[in-house]
């Protein structure tokens, strides 16, 4: 997905952690997470009345991103 909300990314984050049998991280942890990668402008935070429901949007191409993936 190229454009989310930091709900959605909190959501699906724990969703997948517990589903693959590990502990999530906490909203503090990922958020700042987001902030360093914000930092770095890997992605872009759109401002909000209310941090999770700020729009997250990728500040790569997917072709760069699928790359990266498969590099490791």
């Amino acid at each position: 997905i190229e454009e989310t909300t930091l709900n959605k990314i909190f959501e699906q984050h724990a969703f997948l952690c517990k589903s693959e049998g590990y502990q999530p991280l906490n909203r503090t942890q990922l958020l700042n997470i987001c902030c360093g990668l914000a930092s770095c402008k890997l992605i872009l935070l759109e401002p909000s009345r209310n941090i999770y429901l700020q729009r997250v949007r990728c500040n790569m191409s997917v072709d760069d991103i699928d790359y990266v993936i498969n590099q490791n």
